[in-house]
């Protein structure tokens, strides 16, 4: 089986890409399409992949229009945050394109579909990016988020040395960011605060910050306490602190080596994908890797 990932990745996420290292570290047969300039014509017929995974909102006219003329390849669509009008598209490009399943990053499976199946694939902590930066904290607070919160400005009155650190294109930041450059400096901070909306506090950021820095803590809005506590407690054993108070960085990071890697969710996409061979190929590459 050849697969090839479509370069979906965003601020918030390098799903295509670690997804693509976990497969080809194993040696299955995977590539990355990160260079725009290569039409889609040209990287699907030199790489002939049998399965394509992308994201809904990286469809292009082109790419819709090879896949409806071309058999052979399927096609797996990554949903999260797609509308109802955007899953109809979906269902009705389904009917000229093989697409065995789509999926989503939402635990709570928020995007439905009654002609296509849909399955749930977590984030995970980018492995193959973290713990390349320093360890030693020499800044005492990181706050991170895509728009300034009641709760940042709360954590700001009570610290003289911080920085806040945007993800997107909010406004009163000190430095606009994304999840690659993130996991360079996560070390730096002997805290990071992460606040924002429910997608952002269960993204990949939260799963990265865990692995790769020192101590966390979540400050969802008074209006998403509940429904970040249902995260914690639908992906994770027993968390201690549902709410965000407290060190979230030791409960939950031994967890994450264990079961939300790269390797974990290649498994998970090999296993939607049928390919049992793979399967267990990247189940001893997980165990090994809880080992080191």
């Amino acid at each position: 089986m050849k697969i090839l990932f479509h370069n979906y990745t965003t601020p918030f996420s390098t799903e295509a890409r670690y997804l693509d290292t976990a497969l080809s570290s194993v040696g299955i047969q995977s590539e990355a399409w990160v260079n725009p300039q290569i039409s889609a014509y040209d990287i699907l017929d030199g790489y002939k992949p049998n399965v394509l995974v992308s994201h809904y909102k990286f469809l292009t006219n082109d790419l819709v229009k090879y896949l409806t003329n071309n058999t052979g390849i399927d096609l797996v669509l990554n949903v999260t945050g797609a509308d109802k009008n955007a899953m109809s598209a979906i269902e009705d490009l389904s009917t000229s394109a093989s697409i065995p399943f789509v999926f989503t990053n939402n635990y709570a499976n928020n995007e439905k579909s009654e002609k296509v199946r849909v399955h749930n694939i977590l984030p995970a902590a980018d492995v193959f990016l973290l713990n390349r930066g320093p360890r030693t904290p020499e800044i005492n607070l990181g706050i991170i988020g895509n728009s300034i919160t009641k709760e940042m400005e709360a954590a700001i009155k009570k610290e003289k040395m911080y920085h806040l650190l945007c993800l997107g294109e909010g406004e009163g930041f000190d430095l606009k960011t994304n999840t690659t450059e993130l996991a360079e400096i996560y070390g730096l901070y002997s805290k990071i605060i992460l606040s924002g909306d429910i997608n952002l506090i269960t993204s990949q950021v939260f799963f990265d910050i865990c692995v790769g820095g020192h101590n966390l803590n979540v400050a969802p809005s008074e209006e998403q306490k509940e429904e970040f506590g249902n995260f914690l407690g639908t992906v994770f054993k027993e968390p201690k602190n549902p709410t965000g108070n407290g060190n979230l960085v030791q409960e939950v990071r031994s967890q994450i080596i264990s079961k939300h890697t790269p390797f974990s969710r290649a498994e998970r996409l090999m296993r939607f994908l049928k390919n049992d061979d793979a399967v267990k190929i990247l189940q001893k590459a997980q165990k090994d890797m809880v080992k080191t």
